[in-house]
């Protein structure tokens, strides 16, 4: 009978060990399985859009951002993931989303050349992304400005900021 105990005993420590074993081998494969499903990125994103030498001065101009985009297990190369109005002044450059932020749309240089227009709304900004006074506007704010950066070489970097469309107060979403 002792001989039973012993070996029943055995067989326990066996199973404990073997689950404590499986538990974390378990929890390892969780993380490696779930770690690409996060969302969003850690810290900024900036993402290179011209040379400072080819922006002209004072005039808006529209580029695409450009970048690898990852979601979950997938990663598409080159991807086209929003536009930007640079503008120059010197060697100081801004940057404001070409996204409206009204409704999603992409905002043009309207036809007087003064000024943004949003074509789904009719809907004018200043070039500094303000409505203007006396103009119509469906938006609740202005237009979304993005951090900029300019290296020593000269390249032109934006930060990659989407923004909540139809609220009053800007709202990162990505």
């Amino acid at each position: 009978m002792s001989d039973e105990r012993v070996s029943r005993r055995r067989a326990l420590a066996v199973l404990g060990v073997g689950c404590a074993a499986a538990s974390g081998a378990a929890a390892a494969s969780l993380r490696v399985v779930v770690a690409p499903l996060e969302h969003g990125e850690r810290g900024p994103r900036w993402i290179r859009v011209a040379r400072l030498t080819d922006l002209p001065d004072g005039a808006p101009r529209r580029v695409s951002l450009v970048a690898d985009e990852r979601s979950g297990f997938v990663t598409r190369k080159a991807e086209t993931l929003g536009q930007v109005y640079l503008q120059r002044k010197g060697a100081t450059v801004t940057a404001l989303s070409a996204t409206c932020p009204h409704l999603g749309c992409t905002v043009e240089i309207a036809a007087d050349g003064g000024q943004f227009f949003c074509p789904c709304h009719s809907s004018f900004f200043a070039f500094d992304g303000s409505i203007p006074p006396g103009k119509p506007n469906k938006a609740r704010r202005g237009m979304d400005p993005l951090g900029v950066r300019v290296s020593p070489s000269g390249d032109v970097e934006v930060e990659f900021v989407r923004y909540q469309v139809g609220k009053a107060t800007r709202e990162a979403i990505g």
